[in-house]
Order: C-alpha cells, then sequence, then structure tokens
C-alpha cells in the first residue's frame, strides 16, 4: 500500500504548505515536476490542469483542490517565498461499488467462510475489508472472514 492521503474521485483535498513566518510574497505549488499554481502578489499563474478546481489562501498558502481525478493523483510539494516547505503524496481512487458477498459453510455446520467479491479496476485499490458483527467491526487484510461456531 503506498504512503500518502487517499481520496475518491470527486472529493477535495487541503493541503498545508507548513508554518510560514515570513509575510507570503510568492507562493508556488508544483504537481510531480509540473507548476500547478503559482501567485506572486503582482500575478497569479494556474496550470490548464488545475484552472477551474483550485485555490489557494495567499495568506498562509494552503492549496485546496477540488473534484479530485484520476490524474490529479501524485506528489505536491509547496514553495513559500522561494523556500520548499512540505511534499504531501495524494492519491486518487474511484469510488468501490458494492460487493457480492458469498457464503461456503461446513457440511456439519461447524464453520462457515464469507468472501467478499470487490467489482474494482486497479485504480480503486488498494482495497481494506471491514466485516461487520453485531455491533463490532473487524476490519481484515484479506476478502475472506471464517465464522467458527463455539
Amino acid at each position: 500500500e503506498k504512503e500518502g492521503v487517499y481520496k475518491k474521485v470527486g472529493d477535495k483535498v487541503v493541503l498545508t504548505p507548513g508554518s510560514v513566518s515570513a509575510s507570503i510574497t510568492r507562493i508556488k505549488w508544483t504537481h510531480d515536476q509540473d507548476v500547478a499554481l503559482e501567485w506572486t502578489r503582482q500575478q497569479r499563474f494556474t496550470s490548464w490542469h488545475f484552472r477551474d478546481g483550485c485555490e489557494v489562501d495567499t495568506s498562509t498558502g494552503v492549496l485546496t483542490i477540488s473534484n479530485l481525478a484520476l490524474n490529479d493523483s501524485g506528489s505536491y510539494t509547496a514553495e513559500i517565498n522561494d523556500e520548499v516547505m512540505s511534499t504531501t503524496e495524494i492519491i486518487v481512487i474511484t469510488t468501490v461499488p458494492n460487493p457480492t458477498v458469498s457464503t461456503w459453510c461446513h457440511p456439519e455446520m461447524t464453520y462457515c467462510t464469507l468472501t467478499c467479491e470487490p467489482n474494482v479496476t486497479d485504480d480503486a485499490k488498494p482495497i481494506t475489508y471491514y466485516w461487520r458483527i453485531g455491533d463490532m467491526v473487524i476490519q481484515s487484510p484479506t476478502s475472506q472472514f471464517n465464522i467458527t461456531q463455539v
């Protein structure tokens, strides 16, 4: 599983550059190697890719990207007053539709195995499985969950 902030298509993300001590005169956010947004007191430049979906708070340098798309995934780095600040990895995934859950039980009914079969493509991964038993929720690394008679 990749380290970073996971968001789904259509969500918004708020990226914080870190604390800034001086008055901000220049803000630059890069997406991988490309300039996503650049702002100075004289002008603002937003790349074609982010033109409609991003806002920058010129007093803090915080970048908000709305209506995320799969190609918004990547590494975002802030530069404030020409000083490189923080980098955040964003991973945009598709929404997972309701899965199919099948059941197999031992003939003597001493145990059963539930199998969750999500209908997903690679851009929705990684998948985390959660199983609910009454009010209890159990996280599982696999698509199968075993229930044993006590």
